[in-house]
């Protein structure tokens, strides 16, 4: 049972160094592992980081999404299981010696989304981090149980079998957030997938420390929301300001100013939660505007088996 963990980057940096400093600390498990790093095109010195740890890091032909670089590194690996870790995460010690042990009480380990846990990093009390663990914005625990539409398994830490990938060819790659609910869904229709909440596998993640990022990735998700409507037919509408985050460049102060001041976290928290739906809805609605400007039809994207032939052809897998 061979795992390839496989970890998309962008321009990461320094801010890579504590994931790739985890994957040379794990535990070995019962047979070898590999670990693949996709150069999402870069523009920093993220690519001299990961190799100054002896890693090599596979580049991806072109820069599309986070997904392509995941399909992209999924066509390298060698594994009988593809787990998938963000960046910007802490793997355990004892992560794949855990995976292993979900994998052998599984009636269908082959036909199987595992969701690994997803734990916080340790933070110094900054407020955007507490509110992030309160509100459980990034919680896979909520995610397995299908409270907003479907069970799916974060791409922060998921583990599938390469062969149920393949089956379904991979992940949309045009899709720029999302993806990891829409092809666990897609295993489910598909393959009749199981789902299982692999609590103890767990990785920390490093939650979004400042306005400005809060801001962005919940108009991301928001963005998402429309591509997924895109595939499974739902869709919703809204009308808000397609400039909200630059409205929001002087809100950390004014928190933090807030907070000093002696305002109870709670109402600080419930600010954050206005602000958090509003970047939300605001995403949704500049989605749409966008795919109605480019005429872009999502459902129409190329399978991981087109992107493989592409890959022969342009540039073979260094690895």
């Amino acid at each position: 049972m061979k795992f390839s963990i496989i970890v998309p980057f962008y321009n990461e940096g320094e801010k890579m160094v504590p994931l790739i400093e985890s994957l040379l600390r794990l535990d070995k498990a019962s047979q070898a592992h590999e670990v693949i790093l996709v150069d999402n095109k870069s523009t920093d010195d993220s690519v001299n980081v990961a190799r100054k740890y002896g890693f090599d890091v596979e580049p991806a032909p072109q820069y599309a999404s986070s997904y392509y670089a995941r399909n992209v590194g999924a066509s390298c690996a060698s594994g009988e299981y593809l787990l998938f870790i963000d960046a910007d995460c802490i793997a355990d010690k004892s992560l794949l010696k855990q995976y292993e042990q979900y994998i052998a009480t599984a009636s269908r380990p082959h036909r199987t989304v595992f969701a690994g846990g997803i734990h916080p990093a340790v933070n110094n009390g900054n407020l955007f981090e507490l509110y992030a663990e309160n509100r459980k914005i990034l919680n896979q625990k909520s995610a397995i149980t299908g409270w907003a539409y479907r069970p799916f398994a974060q791409t922060a830490n998921a583990l599938y079998s390469r062969e149920m990938f393949l089956a379904v060819g991979g992940f949309h790659h045009q899709m720029s957030t999302g993806g990891d609910a829409e092809i666990c869904w897609r295993f489910a229709d598909q393959c009749k997938a199981d789902f299982i909440y692999a609590e103890s596998a767990f990785v920390r993640h490093r939650h979004r420390a400042d306005a400005d990022s809060l801001v962005a990735q919940f108009q991301k998700y928001g963005a998402g929301r429309v591509q997924q409507a895109a595939l499974t037919q739902e869709f919703r509408n809204g009308q808000k300001d397609e400039n909200f985050l630059g409205k929001f460049n002087a809100i950390a102060p004014l928190l933090h100013s807030l907070q000093e001041q002696g305002v109870r976290q709670d109402d600080l928290f419930q600010l954050l939660d206005f602000i958090r739906d509003s970047a939300y809805e605001c995403g949704i609605v500049t989605e749409i505007i966008k795919t109605g400007k480019t005429g872009k039809n999502l459902s129409d994207v190329a399978t991981l088996h087109q992107l493989l032939a592409k890959r022969a052809e342009d540039q073979p897998c260094t690895r």
